[in-house]
């Protein structure tokens, strides 16, 4: 194992990113940016640019009326590179030799599972502790419960396209016994649970998480979260490496030879990735109606957390 070919080495990182990308549930519903360039960035931190939001001027035709300019603002989101999530395999001359057939499969694979996990509780911590503008209750009927989330997001300009509702183990107990999810599910409409996948309800793509707490929700647009990943540089003292990003993800599987306390030879197979992950706010009011104004000038508004729906959790901001 201390030497292999440029094929074994590229088989083996694509292995892992491949996994990463099939097998994550949380990473998979959010804004996702493995290309972004952090390096020389101060306190590691990138800003990720928001649209300009602008207001049409209008004018009377045939009045000589006087056209008006616009001034665009572009906003942005800060996130932070600050969290570096490794999983380090020692093997032992015994190991190589008898045990380990496949490195991808029992070496490679538990290591990125471990990475997949981590990386959704992250995410997990963020969304629950966000501060939320609008926060609803599960009550006795969790459909109606989703069918106030989607006005909710509705009123809050948030696009149709790209709705993921992320719920507990004991929500999904209770949307996979409500009639109107088993109807949808029988009719043929929708996915049935696989990997994590619930269904298609009010609007949303629902899934379940382990990695929040069993009695609440997030309802929530793909850009509600974003997730930046960087895979590190391989170094060129290593036996072999290589750093991958696809699709938002990012991982780096190294080997190299080296001595453990007792001096006998161990060859380390490192994998690890860095991450960051913050809310996407919008700058802007919120009417007697209840509706998300967005700001020209966001030195006029008030940054808020719009783009999700917290249920059964957190307190409205």
């Amino acid at each position: 194992m201390g030497y292999s070919n440029i094929k074994d080495q590229v088989a083996i990182a694509s292995a892992a990113i491949a996994l990463l990308e099939r097998d994550s549930i949380l990473a998979g519903t959010v804004w996702r940016d493995a290309a972004a360039d952090f390096a020389g960035k101060k306190d590691d931190t990138i800003s990720i640019r928001l649209p300009a939001y602008a207001v049409a001027n209008k004018r009377t035709l045939r009045a000589n009326a006087t056209r008006n300019r616009s001034t665009l603002y572009e906003r942005k989101v800060d996130i932070t590179l600050d969290t570096d999530l490794h999983v380090d395999v020692p093997l032992t001359d015994e190991n190589q030799t008898l045990d380990v057939q496949s490195i991808v499969r029992q070496v490679v694979a538990p290591a990125t599972g471990a990475i997949i996990r981590a990386i959704d509780e992250e995410i997990a911590g963020v969304m629950e502790g966000a501060s939320y503008q609008v926060t609803l209750d599960w009550g006795s009927d969790p459909y109606a419960a989703l069918v106030d989330a989607r006005v909710a997001l509705d009123d809050h300009n948030v696009p149709d396209v790209g709705r993921f509702l992320v719920v507990g183990t004991e929500v999904q107990a209770q949307l996979l016994k409500d009639e109107l999810l088993v109807q949808a599910n029988t009719s043929g409409s929708t996915q049935t649970l696989r990997r994590g996948v619930i269904g298609q309800v009010a609007g949303f793509d629902v899934l379940v998480s382990k990695t929040i707490a069993p009695d609440v929700g997030f309802a929530y647009h793909r850009t509600a979260f974003a997730l930046a990943a960087r895979a590190p540089v391989v170094p060129s003292g290593v036996a072999w490496g290589q750093s991958v990003a696809s699709d938002g993800f990012a991982i780096r599987v190294m080997q190299h030879l080296t001595q453990d306390d007792s001096k006998d030879l161990v060859n380390m197979v490192f994998h690890d990735t860095w991450i960051g992950v913050n809310v996407v706010t919008d700058n802007g009011t919120i009417d007697e109606n209840g509706k998300f104004v967005p700001s020209v000038n966001p030195s006029e508004g008030s940054d808020l957390f719009v783009r999700a729906v917290a249920i059964g959790a957190a307190s409205s901001s």
